[in-house]
């Protein structure tokens, strides 16, 4: 499943996700990468974030990671509106970029436990690994 997001003068911006059933429940993996300030307007992005909120809210059970380009963690207010977790949080936020800023985040429905939360910087790319153990709560 594909959405294009709103993009304005910049460049195209989509989420993408798929369902995987595991054991017996169908989990709404999700990846995107979100327009960077400066590209678009600030309305632009807000726009981005709440067509993300309002399409992973149609699912259970969701895990979204992906490049959201946000220095201000508040911009994800859309999406914990909706009842969605953040593993890098903004209280204790892990760095994911190069140059000291949080641009990465892990997505995920209450029905999900995180733990084991780390980062790997790496040579492979300007952003850092960012991973978490995510246990699935009967």
């Amino acid at each position: 499943n594909v959405i294009h997001l709103t993009s304005g003068d910049g460049e195209p911006r989509i989420l993408a996700s798929i369902g995987i059933e595991i054991h017996n429940k169908v989990i709404q993996f999700c990846v995107t990468q979100l327009s960077y300030n400066g590209e678009v307007t600030p309305d632009v992005r807000a726009q981005q974030f709440a067509a993300v909120a309002e399409e992973i809210a149609k699912y259970d059970n969701v895990i979204l990671g992906g490049n959201f380009y946000t220095h201000t963690l508040a911009d994800f207010d859309p999406i914990v509106d909706k009842g969605f977790l953040l593993v890098n949080k903004p209280y204790d936020y892990m760095v994911t970029y190069n140059t000291g800023a949080a641009l990465d985040n892990i997505v995920h429905s209450e029905i999900f436990t995180s733990s084991d939360k780390h980062v790997i910087d790496n040579d492979a790319s300007d952003h850092y690994l960012l991973y978490a153990t995510l246990t699935y709560r009967e």
